[in-house]
């Protein structure tokens, strides 16, 4: 694997979060905050969380500052409109009382609605679509190199619902550095082209290969809770 630095990345904005927040007052349970329906454009997807995985609630004030914080800096690279934030749930639950803004980050997820200037939807079929980014999926990534140092595997991984590519490092967060290890894809649902970063950080991280059976797993559920 080539050592990169991938700037304004997920792993960026997880460290400017982490050492920005405030902590807010602790929450009940919250599982039913695994399903989102989000609007894209002139249609309305439907998202479901990974297990153990709830959506930030924007309306919360706490919640909706971290959400504003990723979509605004989301929104710099010019390409991209986030469209949801996950995060552990129970985390999420007692945010604010047992626990802190960098527990709820350990686990999270994003989803980003690509390229909207150009076209809500592109008229390429899935597999098409996901052939054209295979090629160059791994350059893109290098493409937003910064000052945050990480490992991207070499090759990419192909399923018949996205293209993915492994990465791991470490997270600097309020209570010691972590390893972590994340898997960024991209697909279409209804022809709409999203992508979606997963990231795990603790002592003992999913590795490259299972994080990309969480992340096979979850691409072909959001396919097909949109069929």
């Amino acid at each position: 694997m080539k050592k990169l630095a991938i700037g304004l990345s997920f792993f960026a904005i997880i460290a400017i979060i982490v050492f920005s927040s405030t902590v807010f007052a602790a929450k009940k349970s919250i599982d039913f905050r695994r399903t989102l329906f989000v609007p894209v454009g002139q249609k309305t997807l439907k998202l479901e969380a990974p297990k153990g995985m709830c959506f930030l609630d924007q309306t919360s004030y706490s919640e909706g500052l971290i959400h504003k914080t990723f979509s605004d800096l989301i929104q710099k690279k010019g390409d991209q409109v986030l469209l949801a934030v996950f995060a552990d749930c129970n985390s999420l639950a007692n945010y604010g009382g047992t626990v802190d803004i960098s527990e709820i980050l350990f686990n999270t997820g994003v989803v980003t609605w690509m390229n909207p200037s150009i076209g809500e939807t592109t008229a390429m079929s899935r597999q098409d679509y996901l052939d054209m980014r295979e090629v160059s999926f791994r350059q893109y990534a290098e493409d937003g190199a910064g000052d945050l140092g990480i490992l991207l595997e070499e090759n990419t991984h192909r399923t018949e619902s996205n293209v993915s590519l492994g990465m791991t490092g470490k997270v600097n967060m309020t209570k010691g550095k972590f390893d972590s290890t994340g898997v960024l894809a991209t697909t279409t649902i209804r022809n709409i082209p999203i992508e979606v970063m997963l990231r795990y950080t603790r002592k003992n991280p999913p590795s490259i290969e299972n994080i990309y059976l969480i992340m096979d797993k979850f691409m072909a559920q959001q396919i097909a809770l949109n069929e």
